[in-house]
Parts: C-alpha cells; structure tokens; sequence
C-alpha cells in the first residue's frame, strides 16, 4: 500500500470517529442551549432584570458567539463547485437509490432507499465525499481508487467538521453546560449579559 493509500485510509478512519463525536456533540449542545435559556430566565429574575422583548431567550440566543455561522450542516457551495468525483459517484447513487428507481420495492426497502439518496444529495450538495463513499458501501457500489483529489476532499471534509465541534465547544451555553463550579457559572452569565448592555453589579431595582 502506497503512503497517498495509507493516507486515504487513516482520513476515513478519523472520519468516521469526527461523525461519531459531532453526533454526540449535537445532542449534548442542543441540551445545553435549552439548559442556558433555562438559566439565564432564571438568573435575570433574582436580579430583577428585564428581559421581555429582547433576545436572550430566543432558542438561537447561545450562538451569539458563533455568529460567523460555519455550522456544518449549513454549508452548501454551490453546484459550479462540485467535486467531478463526488458527482460521479452520486450519479451511481442514484441509479439505484433515486425515488423514481423503487417503485417495485418493499416499503422499508423503499424507505431506507430513500434515506440513503437524501443523505447522498445532502453529501454532494456540500462534497462530503466521506458520507457518499458510506451510502455506496450500503448500496454495494464500488467506489473508485483513491488519488489525491480524494485525499484533498477527505482533508477539507475533516476540517470542516473540526471546525463545527470546536464552534459548539466555544459557546457559552456549552462552557455552562460542562462547569460544575457555581461561582464560575454565574460570572460566565454575567460576561454574557454584557453583550447586550446589562451590567449585573449595577442596580436592576
């Protein structure tokens, strides 16, 4: 096995733990941005702050410090960009997963079908070749000898969603979640409340 094979090999390796790890991430930052809106209701009515009418209790409050919104599953690059490979593998896909192909189907092979081609459009749309290289496995479709054009989709791919766990890492809904140290919680909320104007250590009487 040639090093670009080895290479290849070992991205799909820390692909599949990144997608492991980003599933988890996900439910955890959901839980924790229901958990912060939570808290901060809680800690603006002991300190009598107002906060009808502005945003910090709306459900998207907690991406305040991710606001350049590189959230994975948000990014789409246009069709003028599309990788000719990840193209080229969708289009055998679709041969044996497109709606239109399954009429004769059962229903739940229909439906896990159906599945695999909306992940399959979802993966081209952002070339994730990594995830269209699963739904071929799952469709028994031979996927074609990796060159460095795979390679450098692989690198991209586990980038972006370095870059989308580390986003969710740095918010503060995520720090509260994971600070058992009450003290700490507190002077995190209000760093945050700064953001928009509300000083805690002044009088909200």
């Amino acid at each position: 096995m040639g090093t670009r094979d080895k290479k290849y090999n070992n991205l799909l390796l820390e692909l599949k733990y990144l997608y492991a790890k980003i599933d988890y991430s996900d439910e955890i930052y959901q839980q924790a941005k229901r958990d912060f809106e939570e808290y901060t209701i809680a800690f603006c009515k002991e300190h009598n702050i107002d906060i009808e009418g502005t945003t910090i209790t709306n459900e998207e409050v907690t991406d305040l410090d991710v606001s350049r919104n590189k959230l994975y599953d948000a990014v789409c690059i246009g069709s003028e960009n599309i990788n000719e490979f990840c193209k080229l593998l969708f289009k055998k896909i679709a041969i044996k997963a497109h709606p239109d192909k399954l009429m004769s189907l059962s229903e739940d092979e229909k439906e896990r079908k159906s599945e695999l081609f909306k992940k399959a459009s979802k993966a081209l749309s952002q070339n994730k070749w990594f995830i269209l290289t699963q739904v071929a496995a799952e469709l028994k479709i031979e996927v074609p000898k990796p060159d460095q054009q795979q390679v450098e989709l692989l690198q991209k791919e586990t980038e972006t969603i370095k870059t989308h766990i580390q986003d969710m890492e740095e918010t503060y809904a995520w720090h509260l979640f994971n600070e058992a140290d009450e003290s700490r919680r507190r002077t995190l909320m209000m760093v945050y409340l700064k953001n928009f104007g509300i000083d805690v250590t002044k009088d909200h009487n």
